[in-house]
This record gives structure tokens, C-alpha cells and sequence, in this order.
């Protein structure tokens, strides 16, 4: 809506006729167009509806001051009459006027006390209209600055909704390292990002959580997040270990990923022991990935860790490549050396070896999130 000083010239010419046919049609397809509009020429025609019926009540009012000032002159002049008839014709008429000269007057007392009574009570309307009429105004105009208020707040939260940064992306994949809430993904997937966040289905619980970036390994696709969530209280024991030693090629394999909003699993086998154009950091899969597989775990069959999945080729169907787990041990070993710390552990044993496969994606699936990236670049 415009601003008010400059909207309400025009709604008052609207309702006063003033306005050509096109104004008029385009001014009430703005009303349609805009409630807020809409809403503010509604209080105007009922400010215009009672200032009317103020002005009708004042023209009534002055009808009946003119209807008693006549009343009082006849009254005024009825006397003068009456003596003259008394001077010029005595006899009959001396006796007839004192006999009802006394209730002609009555009569007209009642009458002047009858229309008196009637103008004060008009009059106490009037006040109590025009005060109703002052309370109204002073109403509207609290309503009207309240409306203003109100559309300044949504013009800001829009302004803030514009500002805020896109999400860049909705599916790509994060897993836990540690319980104290170390994950890794690939880099790829939070380069350049303003801010990240974890997310996880849990029993109709929904886990939401923020995390940063603190460690970056660009040649080799990985990065390690962590949770510095405030209401994060840490997590399970994780139930895999990480495998440091060389797939064999041919082993079965399997991953967990977010694809799409809901977890997706996928197995397969290791189709080479080195990626594309011989990569010796990563392992070719036989296993159909979409973009949101990125940074999910790659697991054997006993559910320990062999790698990260990394992405895949456009031109060969079926072929997706995952960073090798060796690496991501490194990575880790350099983190702690950055920070002066001991070293990330995971733990040294699996406990999904002798479990059936949907018995070992229940125990994985709370160490698997999506993850979501704002970008605002």
C-alpha cells in the first residue's frame, strides 16, 4: 500500500465522486489487490457515514431553533392583539377574551415547554454524537497507526526474507566420527558456505543441529564438521569402526544417504581399487548414486567403514567413486596435531559384524544426516 498522507486525498475524491471512470475502475482494483487498502477505505466510509449523520442532526437541529423563534414571536405578538381587540370592541368580546385569554396562555406555555424540552433533549444528543463522533476519531486513528505499524512489521519481515541466504542445497550427507559430535562430509558440499545445519528423523523427534567447519581437505573431497549446538548433549556410542586397509575388489558394500528428505539405501560392490583416471584416493562402485549421496558412509558387509562416498561419473552409468577411509584417518590425525589434541578414536570394533542387514541399518541410521547448506554468494 502507499503511504497514508498520499492514499487518503485519493479515497476521499472516491468517495466524493471526484474521480474519472478509469481512476475510479483502477482505484477499486487496487482495493481488491491490497486488504490493507481495503481495509483503510472501509473506515473512511464509515468516518464519512457519521460525520453525514452529525451534519444531518446539526441542519435538524437548526430547523427547530428557527421553528422556536417563530413560536416565540407569535407569543410575543399574541398580547399586543389581544389589547387591541379589548380597546375596539367591548362587550361580547371583553367577556370571551377573559374567559379563555387564560388558557390560550396555558395552552402556549405547554406548547414553548413541550418544543424547549424537545431542543434540549436534541441538543444532549448532539453532544453526545459529536463526543462519540471525537472518541470514534481518536479510535480510528489509533486503528490507522496500528495498521501502519502492522504493515511496517510484515515490509521488514519480507525485506528479511529476501536478504536471507538460499539454501544451496537440501540432500547431501553427513555421518558422526566421534560421540562428541565430529562428522564428516565432503568438501564440495559446504565449500563457501555461510552457515550449516544436520538434520535427523528420530522416532517422530526431529534432531536439528549447527555445525562448523573445522577441517578442510580440498584435494582429497573431505571436511570435518562439528556440532556447536547449544543443545547438543552428545551421542550414542557408535556402533562402526573405520578400516584402514585396502577393499578387496569385487567385496560387497553398501551405503546410507539423503538423496532425497527420506534416508536411502544402496548396495553394490567395489568395481575398481582406483577412481577416475586411476585416483589411488578413491575406490569406483557399483552402486547408483544421485547428489545427494555425497558424504555418506560407505560400509562392508560386517558395517565397518571404508569410505566416503564422493560422487560419481556423468558419462558412465553406474559407476560412483568414494573416498578411500585411510584418508579420512589422516585427516583426523592432522586435525588433532592442528588443535594439539589427542587424536579423534572411533571406535576399534564393530558391533554390526554378525547382524543381518536390517538389523545393522537400525543401528546406523541415527549416525547418518542430511545435511543443509545456506549460501548467501
Amino acid at each position: 500500500m502507499q503511504d497514508e498522507d498520499a492514499i487518503i486525498p485519493k479515497i476521499e475524491a472516491y468517495f466524493e465522486g471526484m474521480l474519472s471512470p478509469s481512476e475510479t475502475v483502477s482505484f477499486e482494483q487496487a482495493m481488491e489487490a491490497d486488504p490493507a487498502l481495503r481495509q483503510l477505505v472501509e473506515e473512511y466510509r464509515l468516518l464519512f457515514a457519521d460525520l453525514a449523520l452529525v451534519q444531518q442532526r446539526k441542519q435538524l437541529k437548526s430547523q427547530l431553533d428557527g421553528f422556536h423563534a417563530a413560536m416565540l414571536q407569535k407569543e410575543a405578538a399574541a398580547p399586543k392583539a389581544l389589547r387591541v381587540a379589548k380597546t375596539s370592541k367591548p362587550g361580547f368580546a371583553n367577556i370571551f377574551l377573559k374567559k379563555y385569554v387564560p388558557t390560550f396562555l396555558v395552552a402556549a406555555s405547554i406548547a414553548v415547554l413541550s418544543v424547549l424540552s424537545t431542543i434540549w433533549v436534541l441538543n444532549n444528543n448532539v453532544r453526545s454524537i459529536e463526543q462519540k463522533q471525537k472518541t470514534d476519531l481518536l479510535s480510528l486513528r489509533r486503528d490507522l497507526n496500528r495498521v501502519k505499524e502492522e504493515q511496517a512489521e510484515i515490509a521488514r519481515t519480507q525485506r528479511e526474507k529476501q536478504t536471507s541466504p538460499p539454501v544451496r542445497q537440501y540432500g547431501a550427507t553427513a555421518f558422526v566420527l566421534t560421540s562428541s559430535g565430529y562428522l564428516v562430509t565432503n568438501y564440495h558440499v559446504v565449500k563457501d558456505a555461510d552457515s550449516i545445519y544436520v538434520e535427523s528423523e528420530r522416532q517422530n523427534d526431529r534432531l536439528h543441529f549447527k555445525v562448523e567447519v573445522v577441517y578442510s581437505d580440498p584435494a582429497k573431497d573431505l571436511a570435518i564438521l562439528k556440532i556447536v549446538d547449544e543443545d547438543f548433549i552428545g551421542f550414542a556410542e557408535l556402533p562402526y569402526t573405520l578400516r584402514t586397509e585396502e577393499a578387496n575388489l569385487g567385496e560387497p558394500v553398501f551405503t546410507l544417504a539423503y538423496p532425497r528428505q527420506e534416508m536411502v539405501y544402496g548396495e553394490g560392490s567395489i568395481s575398481a581399487q582406483s577412481g577416475y583416471l586411476g585416483d589411488t584416493l578413491t575406490y569406483q562402485i557399483s552402486i547408483p548414486v544421485n547428489p545427494g549421496n555425497s558424504g555418506g558412509p560407505l560400509l562392508d558387509a560386517h558395517g565397518n567403514l571404508i569410505g566416503i562416498v564422493s560422487g560419481k561419473h556423468l558419462e558412465m552409468e553406474g559407476a560412483a567413486f568414494a573416498v578411500k577411509a585411510k584418508h579420512l584417518k589422516s585427516d583426523l590425525d592432522s586435525l588433532a596435531k592442528e588443535n594439539q589434541t589427542q587424536a579423534l578414536a572411533m571406535p576399534v570394533k564393530s558391533r554390526l559384524s554378525f547382524l543381518s542387514r536390517p538389523e545393522q541399518i537400525k543401528l546406523l541410521k541415527d549416525f547418518v544426516f542430511v545435511v543443509r547448506v545456506y549460501n548467501g554468494k
